[in-house]
């Protein structure tokens, strides 16, 4: 199966690296565009998906830079570095949908009430 070299390829430290590179440089022109357009207009709007792709982008960086020192997962710098790499991949993805998927929540209201109205009605059967 040609799919089974991708899994094998990244689930092996120098695929690992690689996956983490390859994702800083992929989201380095998205980085790029937000940063032009807010250097040029001044609009809040772009800061924090700025800082968001910026905070995931140094992360990835820093994983890829950490993942060929998981090599010996049995020293003291694999046990470390593997919760690291996990921790990583779960915080942007935590960071991206903060920031880009939640803001038609944003603009709504709290989606905190917007979900306790629902549970709500769904168990007590009273209008919120």
């Amino acid at each position: 199966m040609p799919g089974q070299f991708i899994i094998n390829l990244l689930s092996n430290v120098p695929g690992t690296a690689v996956y983490h590179l390859l994702l800083f440089v992929a989201l380095l022109p998205a980085a790029g565009i937000l940063w032009v357009d807010w250097r040029r207009s001044h609009i809040e709007e772009f800061r924090i998906p700025l800082v968001t792709l910026g905070v995931v982008m140094g992360l990835h960086l820093l994983a890829g830079l950490v993942a060929p020192l998981y090599a010996d997962a049995a020293s003291l710098a694999g046990i470390l570095i593997a919760p690291f790499l996990y921790g990583v991949e779960l915080l942007s993805a935590l960071l991206l949908v903060w920031c880009f998927g939640l803001e038609h929540l944003r603009e709504r209201g709290s989606w905190l009430t917007f979900y306790h109205q629902r549970l709500g009605v769904a168990f007590w059967g009273w209008p919120p």
